[in-house]
């Protein structure tokens, strides 16, 4: 297989584990009462968490693994490090819990009802937006996976953004471009884009479109072109204008409160049951506290940071690998397997 091959088969796996999950909470919600839709979906919720859970867990597995056969795929031969797929399961990507996120839209479609629309018009406006929250958690799980792995490996430096078409216009202005390895991927809901790791920016991993903006373009036909990028746009790029200054992509990720200052963070993970909370446990020191004895199921008093969190803060990749581990996401190294080819 080509690199181009390995990675559109990991998007292939991101793509079935996501529908997957996309699809069994919409049918969760298809159950829900519409003359009782908070209490009736309150009932459901626990069940829908689950399902986003395993999900993830599909997403995530896929990524542990993926880093391995890129870098083969590569030529390269060094041991690559496997994320913990488990610890990247059961909380949002943003960091808070999966209950909070998929509680939220039956308040919202009550709120919209109450606000004149239709009731069947508001429970499948909310049925597609349950389901586009479900799938995006499945595959930022995936990815994270994915990332965890490169950023543990310390050969890689880095990845290339590669393009699944049909790509929205905020993709294709960072087709192949290069990130460091502590810079967070930029994707919106439903982006189905993933990541190239490899040992340096000027390393080869192909040329085809889905490396290169400009080709991707060429490649459209002018009325698709038109389509993703507007007509106005288009046109301007087929002028020759800048396609970056052409379109405005832009990237937000929520946040939240901790250690005094706005930061990406969950407490999901965190009881003392929790695999992630022994890992950490181990390691932490009386500047985070420590949980209670006897109490086995109290959380403990320290934040869970999000990999993204951890990339931004982390002062070296030692650092950001240290923190990766402390805070359970890291597994053990893929298997030592000789590239395929020179």
């Amino acid at each position: 297989m080509t690199v181009q091959q390995v990675a559109s088969s990991f998007h292939d796996e991101l793509q079935t584990a996501a529908a997957g999950t996309a699809a069994r909470v919409a049918g969760l919600w298809r159950q829900v009462d519409p003359s009782a839709i908070i209490d009736s979906w309150s009932e459901l919720l626990p069940e829908a968490v689950a399902d986003v859970a395993v999900g993830q867990a599909a997403a995530a597995t896929a990524g542990s693994t993926y880093t391995a056969s890129i870098v083969r795929e590569q030529g390269l031969d060094f041991p690559v490090r496997e994320a913990n797929p488990r610890a990247l399961s059961g909380v949002a990507s943003d960091g808070r819990p999966l209950e909070t996120l998929f509680a939220l839209p039956a308040h919202q479609t009550v709120g919209r009802i109450g606000r004149g629309q239709g009731t069947q018009e508001a429970m499948e406006s909310t049925r597609r937006h349950l389901m586009m929250f479900a799938a995006t958690q499945a595959q930022d799980a995936g990815r994270q996976s994915a990332s965890v792995g490169m950023v543990g490996t310390r050969q890689l430096g880095g990845y290339r953004r590669q393009l699944t078409p049909p790509s929205c216009a905020r993709c294709a202005i960072l087709a192949g471009k290069w990130f460091r390895w502590n810079q967070g991927f930029q994707r919106h809901p439903s982006c189905d884009c993933v990541h190239v790791p490899s040992v340096g920016e000027s390393a080869d991993v192909g040329g085809l479109e889905t490396f290169d903006p400009q080709a991707h373009f060429n490649s459209l036909p002018a009325a698709e072109q038109d389509r993703v990028f507007t007509q106005a746009g288009a046109q301007a790029i087929r002028d020759g204008a800048n396609m970056n200054l052409v379109v405005n992509a832009r990237r937000g990720l929520r946040t939240t409160a901790a250690y005094g200052r706005k930061i990406s963070t969950t407490l999901e993970g965190t009881t003392s049951r929790a695999m992630s909370a022994r890992i950490m446990n181990q390691e932490l020191d009386v500047q985070f506290g420590r949980r209670r004895q006897g109490d086995r199921s109290r959380r403990i008093n320290v934040p869970r940071l999000t990999p993204e969190q951890i990339y931004a803060d982390a002062s070296s990749r030692e650092d950001a690998i240290r923190l990766l581990g402390r805070f359970g996401y890291l597994g053990g190294w893929a298997p030592r397997i000789r590239p395929t080819r020179a």
